[in-house]
C-alpha cells in the first residue's frame, strides 16, 4: 500500500479534533493563571515593573512579533537546540552502542561517563567559550556535550540488555556476527536510543537558553538577559512564555516521530505517556 498525503493529512484533521475536548482540558489550568495573574496585576498588590499584567506581556510580544526581532531569535535558539541535540544523538548513540556491545568499549569508557554523567556538565561552559568562541559553534557544542550522556547511558543498557536468545538464534540460522549487530541488536536497541533522545532534548533547549544568557551572541535567551538590563520585566515574561511554548512543541514533534519509528513495539504509548 503506498503512502497517500492526503489521507495521512486526514487522519492527522481527525486526531486533532478527537482531541479537542483533552486540549481545552489542558488548556483550563492556564486559563485559570492567567486570570490570577491579571487580577494580581490589577490590584496593585504588586509593581507592575515586578509582575506586568498579562495585556502588557502580550503587547510587547505583538511588537516583537510585528518587528520580526522573535522570529529571529527563535530561529537561531531553534536551529542551535537542534543542531546540537543531532550531534548528540549520533555520537551518544556510537559510544553507548559501542559500550553495550563491546567489553572493551565498556571497560574503557564507563569510568568516564560516570564521571562526567554526575559532574555539573554546564560549569563546562567557559571552557567552551574560551575555546569556541561567543557564538554558534560553543553553544552547540555545549548542548551536544550536555546532551550526550543520557542518550549514551540509555543506548548502553540497551544494546547490552538484549536478549541472548535472540542473538543465538541468529547465529543459529548462520547469521555472522556483524549481521546479528544489524538485524537483531541494533533494531532492539531503537526504544533505548529514543527514549534517552526524549530525556535528552529538554536538555538542549535549556542548555542554548543558558549559554545565550551567559554568552550572547543572539537568541531567546540573549534577549531576555538583554531586556532584564533594562528593566524591560514585559518582555522578558513574553520571552518565558515562547520559550516553554516552544519546549512543549519539540517535545511533542519527538514523541510523533517515536511513535511513527517504533509503531511496532507495543510499550511505545506507556513510555511516552
Amino acid at each position: 500500500m503506498g503512502f497517500s498525503v492526503v489521507g495521512f493529512w486526514r487522519h492527522i484533521v481527525t486526531r486533532i479534533r478527537s482531541a479537542g475536548p483533552a486540549i481545552v482540558l489542558a488548556l483550563m489550568p492556564f486559563a485559570a493563571v492567567i486570570l490570577v495573574w491579571q487580577g494580581i496585576a490589577a490590584s496593585g498588590a504588586v509593581n507592575s515593573y515586578l509582575l506586568p499584567p498579562p495585556t502588557t506581556v502580550l503587547s510587547r510580544l505583538a511588537h516583537l512579533v510585528a518587528t520580526g526581532e522573535l522570529f529571529a531569535d527563535t530561529a537561531l535558539t531553534i536551529y542551535r537546540t537542534l543542531v546540537g541535540f543531532g550531534i548528540a544523538v549520533l555520537v551518544g548513540a556510537l559510544i553507548g552502542f559501542w559500550m553495550g556491545t563491546s567489553a572493551f568499549g565498556e571497560w574503557l569508557l564507563s569510568p568516564i561517563v560516570s564521571f562526567l554523567f554526575s559532574t555539573p556538565k554546564i560549569s563546562f561552559l567557559p571552557i567552551f567559550i574560551l575555546w569556541f568562541g561567543t557564538f554558534d559553534g560553543s553553544k552547540i557544542l555545549m548542548t551536544a556535550f550536555i546532551c550526550a550522556f543520557p542518550i549514551i547511558s540509555a543506548c548502553h543498557s540497551g544494546a547490552k540488555d538484549v536478549s541472548r536468545l535472540w542473538r543465538w538464534v541468529g547465529q543459529n540460522i548462520g547469521m555472522s556476527r556483524s549481521r546479528v549487530v544489524r538485524k537483531i541488536v541494533v533494531p532492539a536497541t531503537l526504544p533505548a536510543l529514543l527514549t534517552g533522545s526524549a530525556i535528552s532534548l529538554p536538555f538542549a533547549f535549556i542548555a542554548v537558553s543558558v549559554s545565550e544568557m551567559m554568552s550572547g551572541g543572539g537568541g531567546l535567551g540573549a534577549r531576555m538577559m538583554l531586556s532584564a538590563r533594562f528593566a524591560d520585566s514585559a518582555t522578558v515574561v513574553a520571552i518565558i512564555i515562547v520559550l516553554g511554548v516552544i519546549g512543549v512543541a519539540l517535545s511533542a514533534a519527538l514523541t510523533v516521530l517515536r511513535r511513527g519509528l517504533l509503531h511496532w513495539d507495543f510499550t511505545v504509548d506507556t513510555v511516552v505517556a
